[in-house]
């Protein structure tokens, strides 16, 4: 694989392809590069909402203006840009994968277990008695005094799926990004 081909994932670029529309953009400059009037008027925005996107894309280094002395000002698509966007390799759509994967990884065993913690705590008495504080009729008197609580496996199973779909999308971007990489070495 080549140096220069590889695209380096950032907060920028992050942010650059966060909105659907900065990716029509630059699905839309893949095609030929066109100036801010062209834009708006094809994905149906106005003039001031194209130039706000394309600066983003700008900064990310996706989009370059061209200038050649005319009246209008042209954008396309950078190196970088033309890489991200190519329809033959799926970046976008496998760091979106990986990202949501990771979350959702994250949740699940980060968020999620201190969180149903917080919400079935249990009685402190009877924890106590678990250290060998307090007394036996303490403890019988309020089990006598509080229901068993009803033990739900729901807690486990929402952090199952939740961990489970991370695993998918974390192995679906990566293959999704590998078989990209294959298809460009062997088109080399």
């Amino acid at each position: 694989m080549l140096m220069g081909d590889e695209i380096i994932v950032d907060r920028e670029l992050l942010r650059a392809i966060d909105a659907d529309t900065r990716i029509n953009i630059l699905k839309s400059l893949y095609e030929r590069r066109k100036t801010q009037s062209e834009l708006a008027e094809e994905l149906k925005i106005s003039a001031p909402t194209v130039l706000e996107h394309i600066e983003k894309l700008e900064k990310a280094g996706l989009v370059k203006k061209i200038e050649e002395g005319r009246k209008w000002k042209y954008y396309e698509l950078t190196q970088k840009g033309r890489r991200l966007i190519s329809p033959d390799r799926k970046p976008i759509s496998a760091i979106i994968m990986l990202v949501v994967g990771l979350i959702f990884i994250g949740y699940a065993f980060f968020v999620f277990p201190y969180s149903a913690a917080k919400d079935g705590g249990g009685g402190t008495a009877l924890n106590g008695m678990e250290h060998g504080e307090g007394n036996f009729a303490t403890a019988k008197a309020l089990a006598e005094e509080q229901p068993a609580p009803q033990e739900t496996y729901s807690d486990s199973f929402v952090q199952t799926i939740l961990a489970l779909a991370g695993l998918v999308l974390l192995i679906a971007g990566s293959l999704n990004l590998r078989g990209s990489r294959k298809k460009l070495n062997s088109g080399l």
